[in-house]
């Protein structure tokens, strides 16, 4: 059990294509835009039970909502993505991926271990552990990702995106945003400093949760 189970299982029962890809310091799942207002409301409700103050929403990176429970000086981040482009022939997107997902026995949809190790290794080219573990599942769900127009033309599809997690070397263009308030925080350890949260109410949506 981690702290983000309840979490993850009552996302997974409100949004069907609310899958869960990675966990650790922060949970990483992808959801459809559709889906992401359902899914906020599950986190501010999570985090009034867990005692935070507010929660605060990004959109400055794209492709993704970033939600921020706010804890003390310590934020807890919940990362939603909704499409992710790394490059040609790296690309994933929320709908293609809950289609090849499953709900283990703790009510949360997830992937199978090759299917994840896809994903981080499109997400970090630099992931060598994940880019080990490829194998037939990761072939599998390749197959259902939706293909930009280009990789088409050339018939690249899932070769390249298996290729492309192989390559550390892949450009990633998704790193391409503005710093804005919560994501200079959450770079810097995940820590609030005074007058964080008021700053970042001056550019963002923040929800008061306590």
């Amino acid at each position: 059990m981690t702290r983000w189970d309840a979490l993850a299982a009552e996302a997974t029962a409100a949004a069907p294509s609310f899958v869960v890809w990675k966990e650790g310091g922060d949970l990483d799942a992808l959801a459809a835009e559709r889906d992401r207002a359902a899914i906020a409301s599950v986190v501010d409700r999570w985090a009034a039970d867990e005692g935070c103050t507010a929660v605060v929403r990004c959109t400055h990176v794209p492709g993704r909502l970033v939600l921020v429970a706010v804890a003390g000086d310590a934020l807890l981040q919940v990362d939603l993505v909704t499409f992710r482009p790394a490059g040609v022939g790296s690309w994933f997107d929320a709908d293609s991926v809950a289609s090849a997902a499953h709900v283990d026995e703790r009510g949360v949809r997830r992937l199978a271990p090759g299917a994840r190790a896809l994903l981080r290794a499109l997400d970090d080219p630099g992931d060598a552990e994940a880019r080990e573990l490829l194998d037939d599942e990761a072939r599998a769900l390749a197959h259902r990702l939706a293909r930009p127009l280009a990789l088409r033309a050339a018939r690249g599809s899932s070769a390249a995106r298996l290729l492309g997690a192989a390559w550390p070397t892949r450009a990633r263009s998704w790193r391409r945003y503005r710093p804005c308030a919560v994501t200079r925080a959450l770079a810097q350890g995940r820590r609030a400093g005074p007058g964080w949260l008021d700053e970042a109410r001056a550019t963002h949506e923040v929800r008061d949760v306590a």
